[in-house]
């Protein structure tokens, strides 16, 4: 699945094949996307990744993505950028596999741990 904005990108990881056996493809053709906190959650085999390096930005308020559930996610190729967020700026991460490759992390802030 090809996408361009934000909408299009939560729009296909929702859509993803939920079935553990498929492997899902997200490519990322813009090269600058501004984006906020988007779940995903009990997701496995999914790929999102970028053969422009898109650069994936928070603009200083919010965190990139959450990540649940026993899922298995894999990106390739992007800029983690911008991100602000108490627990974690760009990602936050919790019973999941997460893979990274090729990718670039600047300007990221956590502002520490908060608790309920």
């Amino acid at each position: 699945t090809d996408v361009e904005t934000y909408y299009e990108l939560v729009s296909a990881i929702y859509a993803s094949n939920d079935d553990h056996n498929d492997a899902h493809y997200i490519n990322i053709l813009a090269e600058h996307l501004s984006i906020n906190d988007i779940y995903i959650q009990a997701k496995t085999n999914l790929h999102i990744f970028s053969h422009v390096g898109t650069e994936i930005n928070g603009e200083e308020l919010n965190k990139l993505f959450l990540i649940r559930r026993n899922s298995d996610v894999t990106f390739t190729g992007i800029h983690f950028t911008r991100a602000r967020r108490i627990n974690g700026a760009a990602l936050y991460v919790d019973t999941s596999k997460v893979t990274f490759l090729n990718c670039e992390w600047s300007y990221n802030i956590a502002e520490g741990m908060e608790y309920s």
